[in-house]
């Protein structure tokens, strides 16, 4: 996911860094970029489309997890940066959309990246 990413960015003139080091918490960022201005970190998670609760449920946990990523990483890189919680087809539902709402992390799939990438912040 990380180098669909990257092949999604780069042509947009995006200076792509995979696997970022945090410090304050230990962790790390799947995915920063730079482009003139503009910061971005996308946490990914991998999510098949659930077919039962119990699956709902689990792929709902790493979503939050990927939101709550991304949020601790604009905090300690600063609050101009746009964070996202990127899955590869999963979006999540109403529990990971009330997180992402109160942390404004962006959520969605690997085909929203472009449009991410284009217009960071647009849809935040």
């Amino acid at each position: 996911m990380i180098a669909i990413c990257r092949g999604i960015l780069e042509p947009l003139q995006w200076t792509v860094t995979p696997r970022l080091k945090l410090s304050n918490p230990p962790g790390d960022v799947d995915v920063y970029a730079e482009r003139e201005r503009d910061r971005l970190v996308i946490q990914l998670k991998s999510t098949l489309r659930p077919e039962s609760v119990s699956e709902v449920h689990n792929h709902n946990t790493d979503i939050i997890a990927g939101i709550e990523q991304a949020y601790r990483a604009r905090a300690e890189l600063g609050e101009d940066v746009t964070a996202v919680a990127i899955t590869d087809g999963y979006r999540g539902d109403y529990a990971t959309w009330r997180i992402a709402l109160d942390r404004q992390v962006a959520i969605g799939t690997l085909e929203d990246v472009e449009a991410i990438a284009r217009e960071p912040g647009g849809g935040l």
